[in-house]
């Protein structure tokens, strides 16, 4: 029985060396192109697709029954995987002279594969994601089919099935379209170049570098964790992941140094949502924005850059009074490592960082170069130490490799669906009709039209990633936005910002979910110390659809002016919010106060700022007073 065993498990362990040989070679091919040019059109994106799906049918069962896949299920994983090859290869092979934007004749076999294609597509997303994206497709399908039998504004032209699917099964207008572009040229990229920073130490610096930049602070294991959580949340583009990445290093820590499990699991929550916000690299999301608006990145990330600078000082001084009230001290020194010891030793790991924020920001490459020569940097800066370097002359070079690969199983299956979607809509012509509807609904108020979007986006997002509540979004609200006025840019960061924080909104909250899971704390708890924490994030994106100078648009002087009352009131809204301040424990009333201050700093009106910059000092001034007149 023993030897038995012995031989399942070195079965297994062949059959992952081959999945990780494997995942390897295709994280080399992406990089090939990002240097050396992209494949034609179906080859670049369908070559990762049929890779993820095999992969994604072989790793995820169709289910298990007491904890083990059921035989029986084997050859329909066959089966799904076939389809998907046959239908990818067609692409690639019989269709390279053809039109990526349809074909004039529809065949038996064109029908069946494209069937097929959808079908492996739903099935990949159910698998990975879940339900919730799955059903939803499933009914925009059901509507293309079945949608010219509606009465009114629903109905649509009638059109036979062979066509729906081979327009949403193969053609650029539904699965094969711009988000399955990006994650094939660019989110692949930058998702193996965050695994090889994994793997060569780059999260254990920032975490030591964190320690010893703000450890020693009040409350610093709190300020520690939101600086390691946010640069490495930036490079993932993930909350959930970088909440399982960091946080069972964080979190543990946090609760050793006093935090209640709420506050310590709503921290983690909020900064790793933070990080996908975050300029140089966002969630996968900001490609696609890029890339609708036909902008650069970097036009992205600046515009990005106060409003994720908003809410990490929001994070920060909340972390602060809680530590405030709960008489938290940070570290003591010989717990922390030394920075300048650290930057000795170790900081040439710093080195890809800047040459990704070099290549994008100041030679202005494409961000596929940019992450390319990144790579190049961290895999020669690898070499220096010797512990990386036995890892980047071994096996752990392919695993680094195979594991960035690994995680866009759930990417890729996501954008795919989220094309399906797409497709409907555009072949059905609903996305304009539903536009329209929304503008009527709100009866052209642009605050109502924002707030009909902020709920959509983050309902959506309770059971869709972030990315794919923003395509649906950007399809269907973003033109309503735009045709009321909004500036293109607002309007599309508006939906990708509130496509992220569905993770720390109630009453899913993914991300708020899993940082319970380590912390052990509540999770309704949990989500309301995350809301309290992040509410100023609820509000920055109404402000800059008001306030374009919020995003980087407008003369310095407005921007530097808006920037200013903006952090006095996010300031002002943090001490109402946590009911505490700098200068001691505040009452009912100057609480209100410092919240209509902090509310009037961040209006997006020169006049109200000032009305509100001088309420805070009339505040503060009483609470000085009061406090002279408790102590004497």
């Amino acid at each position: 029985m023993q030897k038995e065993e012995l031989i399942m498990e070195k079965k297994i362990s062949v059959a992952r060396v081959i999945e990780i040989v494997a995942c390897a070679a295709i994280a080399i091919l992406y990089l090939y192109t990002a240097r050396f040019g992209q494949l034609p059109v179906y080859q670049q994106r369908g070559i990762l697709l049929s890779f993820c799906y095999v992969l994604i049918f072989y790793k995820f069962p169709m289910f298990r029954i007491r904890g083990k896949r059921p035989i029986w299920t084997i050859p329909v994983d066959v089966v799904l995987s076939v389809v998907t090859i046959l239908g990818v290869a067609k692409l690639i092979i019989i269709d390279l002279v053809t039109s990526p934007f349809g074909y004039s004749v529809v065949t038996t076999f064109d029908t069946i594969l494209a069937a097929g294609l959808i079908v492996a597509t739903l099935e990949a997303t159910r698998r990975t994601i879940g339900w919730a994206l799955t059903n939803l497709c499933v009914i925009f399908l059901i509507y293309a089919i079945w949608g010219d039998n509606l009465p009114g504004i629903f109905r649509h032209l009638d059109m036979n099935v062979p066509q729906i699917f081979d327009f949403v099964g193969f053609s650029v207008g539904g699965i094969w379209g711009v988000p399955l572009y990006v994650s094939s040229s660019l989110v692949i990229l930058f998702l193996i170049f965050a695994s090889l920073m994994s793997h060569f130490g780059l999260l254990e610096f920032l975490t030591d570098l964190s320690q010893g930049l703000v450890g020693r602070y009040r409350g610093g294991t709190g300020k520690v964790a939101v600086v390691s959580s946010s640069f490495m949340a930036m490079m993932s583009g993930s909350a959930v992941a970088n909440v399982v990445a960091t946080g069972s290093i964080t979190i543990p820590l946090m609760i050793k140094n006093g935090y209640k499990p709420k506050f310590a699991g709503a921290i983690e929550a909020c900064a790793s949502t933070g990080g996908v916000i975050t300029p140089p690299v966002m969630g996968a999301a900001a490609f696609i924005i890029a890339e609708y608006l036909g902008i650069s990145y970097w036009a992205i990330c600046i515009a990005a850059f106060i409003p994720a600078f908003l809410f990490f000082l929001s994070i920060f001084v909340n972390v602060d009074l809680m530590a405030k009230k709960s008489d938290l001290v940070g570290l003591s020194s010989d717990q922390l490592p030394k920075v300048s010891r650290l930057l000795l030793s170790r900081g040439y790991l710093l080195l890809p960082l800047y040459i990704l924020i070099h290549f994008l920001g100041i030679v202005k490459s494409s961000p596929a170069l940019a992450v390319f020569w990144s790579t190049v940097c961290l895999l020669a800066v690898a070499l220096i130490r010797k512990d990386t370097r036995k890892k980047i002359l071994g096996f752990d070079l392919l695993k680094g490799f195979a594991d960035g690969v690994q995680n866009m199983l759930p990417v890729i299956p996501a954008l795919a669906s989220a094309g399906i979607i797409v497709g409907t809509l555009s072949i059905t012509g609903l996305s304009v009709r539903l536009s329209s509807i929304l503008v009527t609904l709100s009866g052209e108020n642009v605050f109502f039209l924002l707030l009909f979007c902020a709920i959509a986006a983050i309902i959506l997002g309770t059971g869709m990633t972030t990315t794919a509540v923003y395509i649906m979004l950007a399809l269907v609200v973003a033109p309503a936005l735009i045709r009321t006025g909004i500036p293109p840019l607002a309007a599309h960061l508006f939906i990708f910002f509130y496509g992220c924080l569905s993770h720390i909104t109630p009453p899913v909250c993914l991300a708020v979910y899993m940082a319970c899971s380590i912390s052990g704390g509540k999770v309704w708890e949990t989500a309301i110390e995350a809301l309290k924490i992040s509410v100023i994030i609820f509000m920055i994106p109404f402000l800059f659809v008001f306030n374009t100078n919020l995003i980087m648009q407008g003369n310095l002087y407005n921007i530097l002016f808006s920037f200013t009352t903006a952090i006095l009131g996010t300031i002002a809204i943090s001490f109402s919010v946590q009911n505490e301040s700098w200068i001691g424990k505040i009452n009912n009333s100057n609480r209100i106060l410092f919240g209509v201050g902090g509310l009037m700093m961040v209006y997006p009106n020169i006049t109200f700022s000032l009305m509100g910059l001088a309420l805070l000092i009339f505040t503060i001034a009483i609470g000085i007073v009061v406090d002279r007149k408790r102590y004497k």
